[in-house]
């Protein structure tokens, strides 16, 4: 066993090996022994590196090289929409633990990750067949899907309804045009959720 004070004689032959297991000496003439994933073994194609190591390392470099692909717009995106902490560099640590989740979709511009989502409540009187405009919080529309929720009806025989069903015509930064499938036959509330992803 190598000695952790005072000065060292180390046989040429295991200079190699103790140089990889243990750290430089201090100017106190200590040296400690290194974390087990700083020992050689455990480096690049080390002898000591498991299949489940090798596979988690390759999951985290393509992450990296996912993020290195963001333009500065996408991580100012990442940056707004990164969960609260102190460190200004979380957002990489969240698009990072996303991509090893699985969550940024295979181009690497996080299609997976939610930034924010909004509802939003609308109202069709009886008869009417304008388009409703829905004024939203902004958006990036090539970024965001809606889903729509409730329904009014329409008469389309003597004692015979049907539901209407509220549709999106068009969708921009600030708001999107919705109708109904066919004229409803009395008012009727709606409701609208806005899912905004990364």
């Amino acid at each position: 066993m190598a000695k952790i004070s005072g000065t060292q004689s180390i046989p040429a032959e295991c200079k190699t090996q103790y140089d990889g297991a243990i750290t430089p000496s201090t100017p106190d003439n200590i040296v400690r022994n290194r974390y087990p994933w700083r020992k050689p073994g455990k480096q690049l194609n080390g002898s000591h590196v498991t299949t489940l190591e090798k596979a988690q390392r390759t999951r985290w470099i393509e992450s990296v090289a996912k993020f290195k692909k963001q333009d500065s717009a996408t991580r100012a995106r990442w940056y707004s929409a990164r969960p609260i902490s102190p460190a200004p560099l979380y957002y990489y640590n969240y698009f990072i633990l996303s991509s090893l989740k699985g969550n940024v979709e295979v181009n690497g511009l996080g299609g997976g990750v939610i930034k924010d989502i909004n509802h939003y409540t609308f109202a069709m009187t009886g008869g009417q067949t304008a388009p409703v405009t829905i004024a939203v919080d902004t958006v990036d529309p090539s970024k965001a899907i809606c889903f729509f929720f409730g329904a009014g009806w329409a008469e389309v025989g003597s004692g015979v309804g049907v539901a209407v069903y509220p549709y999106l015509i068009s969708m921009n930064s600030t708001q999107l045009i919705v109708n109904c499938s066919m004229t409803p036959a009395e008012s009727a509330q709606f409701g609208v959720s806005l899912i905004e992803y990364i």
